[in-house]
């Protein structure tokens, strides 16, 4: 009795067209340790470490909720893919958790036309909001306080001030910039101030310098395991926080999102090889090549078919110019993003 709802955990790319994603399984975490919560149940042969090839079907798990009525299974199962962490190959989590999240979908009421009439809405990669981008502030400090007392720990000095996490510094010492890049592509400069920081919890204040009307925002997080309870400025946010190197997965029952610190020891790379390049959209066999070195073609101008998954995959000219080199031939294995014909 009561109602169940499951959602396939896919390896591939929505914003692309739901084109397959190969690579390693770097992480893959349910957010439980032994057993999955009550109504919870998740089908899957994978782990991490594993190979998402271009052989077999990318699917990942059927992950199934169960609850008295639809509304109780279907919000499980949201909590369920809020933990959830998916690391390596693209995949479609932010896709089911935004389809999970809409009205229509939670009455009852879609229909196998809905997904393909609302695709825009359901696959563009969704822009962080404030509560997100201070969840990610919030875990670069956390994780540098523990570095730094760590550090000063192995030096045999684990009272020295260089250890102590909280406000203390010379003068305004303690003053941090720190700049946040978004889906937009477009950064975000902040300034923070770091009061508090104890275990699990931790307090600053913060402000955006590259807001229009920048605002000083008071900051209460508390972290149990990947899940971040936030208040900012009294208003409350709970969200999933998954870090790798410099990128921060935000993800609410709601939605996923990327922000990516932008530390001061990067530099920006100004190799231009194979800009303008036509790559390979994912691993695959070259089935077709109509064009040659010296030809001159047109806009949407059919040069090359890949094989890949039993599906074939156009390559076509995104621009008017002359074919400059052509880098495999038919018949050859080509890597996702080799580039394949210049201009």
């Amino acid at each position: 009795s009561g109602h169940a709802v499951e959602v396939r955990l896919y390896a591939e790319t929505p914003e692309n067209g739901f084109l397959p994603s190969i690579g390693t399984i770097e992480s893959l975490d349910w957010g439980w340790l032994h057993h999955p919560p009550a109504g919870v149940r998740i089908d899957t042969g994978v782990e991490s470490g594993d190979e998402v090839t271009p052989h077999y079907d990318p699917m990942i798990a059927k992950v199934i909720a169960h609850g008295d009525d639809r509304v109780t299974a279907i919000g499980r199962l949201q909590r369920q893919l809020m933990g959830t962490r998916l690391q390596g190959p693209g995949n479609n989590l932010g896709f089911l958790q935004r389809l999970l999240a809409d009205e229509l979908f939670q009455q009852g009421n879609a229909n196998t036309q809905y997904i393909d009439a609302n695709l825009d809405q359901l696959t563009t990669p969704v822009v962080g909001d404030r509560a997100t981008l201070l969840a990610a502030v919030a875990q670069l400090l956390s994780d540098d306080a523990a570095a730094a007392r760590l550090q000063a720990q192995g030096r045999g000095e684990p009272n020295s001030p260089w250890a102590i996490t909280d406000s203390w510094g010379f003068a305004d010492g303690s003053r941090r910039g720190l700049i946040f890049v978004g889906s937009t592509g477009e950064p975000v400069e902040l300034s923070v101030q770091q009061i508090n920081h104890a275990g699990e919890q931790l307090s600053f204040a913060c402000e955006q310098l590259s807001a229009i009307h920048p605002e000083t925002l008071s900051v209460d997080v508390r972290f149990t395991g990947t899940l971040c309870k936030v208040s900012v400025n009294g208003e409350p946010w709970v969200g999933a926080v998954h870090r790798t190197g410099d990128q921060f997965e935000i993800s609410t029952p709601e939605q996923r999102v990327v922000w990516r610190y932008h530390s001061p020891l990067q530099t920006d790379s100004d190799d231009t090889e194979d800009e303008g390049a036509l790559t390979a959209p994912m691993p695959g066999t070259v089935l077709q090549i109509n064009v040659a070195v010296g030809d001159k073609v047109e806009p949407g101008q059919l040069l090359m078919i890949v094989e890949a998954m039993k599906m074939e995959h156009s390559i076509v000219a995104t621009h008017a110019g002359e074919i400059a080199e052509i880098r495999a031939a038919v018949g050859d294995f080509v890597e996702a993003d080799l580039p394949l014909v210049l201009f």
